[in-house]
């Protein structure tokens, strides 16, 4: 009945030195929040492309967004005591020690890339690059996804915006 949230590794690490018993810190915690939890985990690992970091900063903000349902109405404006969708940015910024303006950058990335471009480019340079993503965020999926084939043939972003110039010219 145990979820395990962090420590992965170091599980792994005391399973291969065969220690019968590893000290545990257990919390009381709901399925949003363990995720949350976990994905706060992740998000101090350095290891992380900065793609992959996008895609958790916008799910933190989903879930932020589940457990504060009446964050915004459908006008866009807060109600009640609920944080603004601005306050749940800069929480998630201070939480992961990044600057608000890295969060929305992460959140133009993770939303504004097609998911099938995301996974052409994933597995290369460009992954790691914020002013590339973010380059590729701002284009038309049709482009993203040309820009995305030329990428992954091992083009630069810049060379693949050049020859799209050049052919429409």
């Amino acid at each position: 009945g145990y979820r395990l949230v962090a420590g992965y590794h170091r599980l792994e690490a005391c399973k291969a030195l065969d220690w019968l018993e590893i000290e545990a810190c257990v919390v009381d915690l709901n399925d949003l929040e363990a995720e949350l939890a976990e994905i706060d985990e992740n998000l101090i690992r350095n290891e992380l492309s900065k793609l992959e970091r996008a895609d958790l900063n916008d799910q933190r903000i989903q879930i932020l967004l589940s457990i504060h349902p009446d964050t915004q109405t459908k006008a866009g404006r807060p109600t009640g005591n609920c944080p603004t969708v601005g306050q749940l940015i800069a929480e998630t910024a201070k939480d992961t020690k990044q600057s608000r303006a890295s969060i929305y950058g992460d959140l133009q990335i993770a939303r504004n890339i097609a998911p099938d471009v995301k996974e052409t480019i994933r597995d290369t340079p460009v992954a790691d690059s914020t002013t590339d993503l973010l380059t590729i965020a701002r284009q038309p999926v049709e482009v993203q996804r040309e820009i995305a084939v030329k990428v992954a043939s091992g083009d630069t972003v810049r060379e693949a915006m050049t020859a799209k110039r050049r052919s429409e010219r």
